[in-house]
């Protein structure tokens, strides 16, 4: 009986290691940037303290809040809708094969396209993205895109309280697709 619970136990303690990180997106350093076109004008708006993980098995998750926006943290919201910013925008998921980042020496670079999906409570999109991964030291990777990538933008309004939000910021007409760029630094757990 004894034996059999050390079993189990044993068969617990793998399950939850490797449920575990083998990567962590670094916030400080990691940030997307996109050009926003509205009212016949373009901004770039920074989307910074990126973070998310990926696992052993190469499953990237990227959860993305309103607050993360440089124009959101920077306007006069009012206190009653604060808490929304808080709210999760979307999650940025994708597969990558841990070979890539495993594989590459220190210094060594290396370019892959990833299928990537956005999704949250209305939608999911699924884009195909070049990625530029770059191997900095024994336990730390740069990961950027190689080109913008377009986000469909009436679906990203369709979201809980996204057109109220993006009103009070003063965006009331935004172009079809909002070019996007990333720039992350990954440390490997």
């Amino acid at each position: 009986m004894r034996i059999k619970s050390m079993g189990w136990g044993l068969c617990l303690m793998l399950a939850a290691t490797g449920a575990q990180a083998a990567w962590q997106i670094e916030p400080g350093t990691s940030h997307a940037q996109a050009e926003v076109t509205h009212d016949s004008r373009t901004d770039t708006v920074t989307l910074d303290r990126l973070g998310g993980t990926i696992t052993d098995e190469g499953q990237l998750t990227v959860p993305l809040q309103y607050n993360q926006l440089d124009i959101v943290r920077n306007a006069n919201i009012p206190t009653w809708l604060k808490d929304k910013t808080n709210q999760r925008m979307a999650t940025l998921e994708t597969t990558i094969d841990p070979d890539w980042l495993n594989d590459l020496n220190i210094g060594e670079t290396a370019h892959h396209r990833i299928a990537l999906e956005t999704k949250d409570q209305r939608y999911t999109t699924r884009d195909h993205v070049p990625i530029t991964i770059t191997r900095n030291d024994r336990t730390h990777y740069q990961v950027t895109t190689s080109e913008s990538v377009e986000i469909k933008t009436q679906p990203l309004m369709e979201e809980p309280n996204a057109q109220l939000i993006m009103s009070l910021l003063g965006y009331r007409s935004l172009g079809d697709t909002i070019p996007l760029s990333l720039n992350a630094t990954l440390s490997q757990q």
